[in-house]
């Protein structure tokens, strides 16, 4: 497994631990045993779980799993490391409330898209065709 998806993978299960706290305050308000003022925390939670937990994890996945290019390269890793960068930046500005977090989160799966496009369009016109042709079941 790739450096770079070993760190993204663990800063989502750090994300996973925080939003499970944060949704786990939320249920106490909502039952009363809490103060109120924990549902403050409902949207940092969303935010947390959709991005910081689930789209990380599935993107640092998909950088490690995706068929490699020509000479086993992955392609161009920096613009996977800005992916992570933007992302968590995000999160961040998400958790407290700021446009400019959803702004650096959909940047950084645009950076993901033109990173992953070379790898998942990699087979030939012909294996193309080869795989469309072939009849399911």
């Amino acid at each position: 497994m790739p450096a770079l998806s070993i760190v993204g993978i663990r800063l989502s299960l750090f994300y996973l631990v925080v939003g499970t706290t944060l949704g786990s305050g939320t249920m106490l308000a909502k039952s009363g045993i809490g103060p109120p003022v924990l549902w403050q925390a409902l949207a940092p939670h969303y935010g947390i779980m959709m991005y910081g937990w689930m789209t990380q994890f599935a993107l640092s996945v998909a950088f490690w799993m995706l068929p490699r290019l020509e000479g086993g390269k992955r392609g161009r890793e920096s613009l996977f490391l800005a992916t992570l960068v933007l992302l968590n930046i995000g999160v961040i500005g998400l958790s407290a409330g700021a446009l400019w977090g959803q702004v650096l989160v959909a940047l950084a799966v645009g950076s993901f898209a033109i990173h992953a496009w070379p790898r998942a369009t990699r087979l030939s016109p012909a294996e193309l065709h080869a795989l469309s042709s072939t009849k399911h079941g």
